[in-house]
């Protein structure tokens, strides 16, 4: 079956890979389309993949690991990982479809790396579910998945070990975003809400919903790095078996109650807006704790000057902005949709972080969206400098 595809070969970090060739699997339009091609390789990810590699390197401190990609496609993730991070990983690298998983046997060896890695060519939960049930359970999990994660959460819980990490990436950012609320209410037990801040409570959505179902098995997570990029969602979470902990991390969920007149909002641990009024609408369960452990983000930022990877400016740009709004409030405004409620232009970003500064209110920019400002500042204070500034 491999001998029909039409392959070509890449580089990502230090890695070699053979990969679907786009040129090859075009849609009607001739845009390339990863789900068109016999296997899956989204060239748009390799930051994500990056940042992945970045994250191994820089959590775990002790060696030997063991890594799975229960979704392989290429491999190129599992590939990378233990290439490109140290010598004394081994990972299994799986995939359902058979022609993705004797591409993978071929880029393993590509790599010659047939000593470290399994390719497996199963489903993804019961590759995760045989190997614990078997008492091979790994530090790290990657779930790369094409839409939502939620079908591999349960199966990658059971699956890591007590301390190690389950990344996760979600795709299906439209009902995280409230263009579908009943979708997301399905999969993800929350209500989003359509609003400037959407991109971060689509984040925090994803939290809450690993909290409540890792609760479930009595199992507390900790979120390490968690981010919105290029129309996606990731998160890596620790975690640890103790039902104490898990029932003291359900205090971490809150609500949002968000005025759609005046895009007001304020976090809450009541779901219900403080007057009855259509001007309200409450979102949430969401996890209102922080986004990223510091002292990890500051490791990974050490770090970057030792791998060769592709997007490194990005990496390091996320980096710096999550730590510098690191312990602040839970959500930001959008400028520009503040501005429109009110009917103002609106000014310069810069130029509002640098008033709230000077008026001793910490604020900062967010890396998924250029026109947010996160600030300890209340709302009414930000609408006095938006207002000062736009005339």
């Amino acid at each position: 079956m491999l001998e029909e595809l039409k392959l070509k070969m890449i580089r990502e970090g230090t890695t070699s890979i053979l990969v679907p060739d786009p040129s090859f699997y075009l849609r009607e339009d001739k845009v390339y389309e990863p789900a068109w091609a016999p296997v899956f390789y989204n060239p748009r990810m390799e930051f994500n993949r990056d940042v992945s590699v970045l994250f191994v390197k820089s959590y775990f401190q002790q060696t030997p690991l063991l890594v799975a990609d229960p979704l392989a496609g290429t491999g190129v993730r599992g590939i990378r990982i233990v290439r490109e991070v140290g010598e004394d990983i081994h990972a299994y690298i799986n995939d359902i479809n058979p022609i993705a998983s004797e591409l993978c046997e071929k880029n393993v060896e590509l790599n010659s790396l047939a000593d470290r890695i399994i390719v497996e060519n199963y489903d993804a939960n019961m590759m995760l579910r045989l190997h614990a049930f078997m008492g091979e359970k790994f530090d790290y999990i990657d779930i790369d998945p094409f839409g939502s994660p939620i079908p591999f959460i349960d199966s990658a819980i059971s699956a890591v070990k007590g301390g190690g990490v389950v990344a996760l990436t979600a795709t299906d950012t439209a009902p995280l975003m409230g263009v579908f609320p009943e979708v997301c209410a399905r999969r993800y037990w929350s209500k989003p809400i359509r609003s400037g801040f959407a991109k971060e409570l689509a984040v925090r959505i994803v939290l809450a919903t690993l909290v409540l179902r890792s609760a479930a098995l009595d199992m507390c997570i900790k979120p390490l790095l968690a981010y919105y990029a290029d129309h996606y969602i990731r998160v890596y979470i620790s975690l640890e078996r103790s039902a104490r902990k898990a029932s003291k991390m359900l205090e971490k969920l809150s609500y949002v109650i968000y005025n759609k007149n005046s895009g007001e909002y304020r976090i809450s641990e009541d779901p219900c807006p403080p007057v009855s009024s259509k001007d309200f609408v409450v979102g949430g369960p969401l996890y209102s704790g922080f986004l990223v452990d510091t002292d990890l983000a500051n490791r990974m930022l050490n770090n970057l000057k030792t791998l060769k990877l592709g997007t490194k400016n990005v990496v390091e740009r996320l980096l710096k902005l999550l730590i510098e709004g690191g312990t602040l409030p839970p959500l930001y405004y959008n400028i520009d949709e503040l501005c429109s409620k009110k009917k103002i232009n609106a000014p310069p970003i810069n130029s509002i972080i640098a008033e709230l500064r000077n008026k001793g209110y910490n604020a900062c920019r967010v890396f998924w969206d250029s026109k947010g400002v996160k600030t300890t500042a209340p709302y009414e204070e930000l609408l006095r400098v938006v207002s000062r500034l736009s005339s």
